[in-house]
């Protein structure tokens, strides 16, 4: 008899998620843990850092200047018109 392949069920926090338990850390952790939120929180703003300047906004997507990536499902859309940039640069 053979068994069904197991389910694999992601359980990772979402952003939102983590914050507040990063910050449930930095206001009531001991030393130890507030340390690792800290290192992580830095660890973390440089991948951001990195991923804004590898996505600079690419010049004639859209006839507006203002634009913002929503970096969770990887688009990029203009804030003033609403279109999805990214969708545009690959047409």
């Amino acid at each position: 008899m053979s068994r069904p392949a197991p389910e694999t069920i992601n359980v990772a926090p979402d952003w939102r998620a983590a914050m507040q338990i990063y910050i449930l850390v930095l206001e009531n952790g001991n030393e130890t843990g507030k340390a690792a939120a800290r290192a992580d929180l830095l660890e973390l703003a440089v991948k951001l850092d990195k991923m804004n300047e590898a996505e600079e906004p690419q010049a004639n997507d859209c006839e507006h200047s203002e634009t913002r990536t929503n970096y969770t499902h990887g688009v990029t859309f203009c804030l003033e018109c609403g279109q999805n940039l990214e969708y545009l640069r690959n047409v």
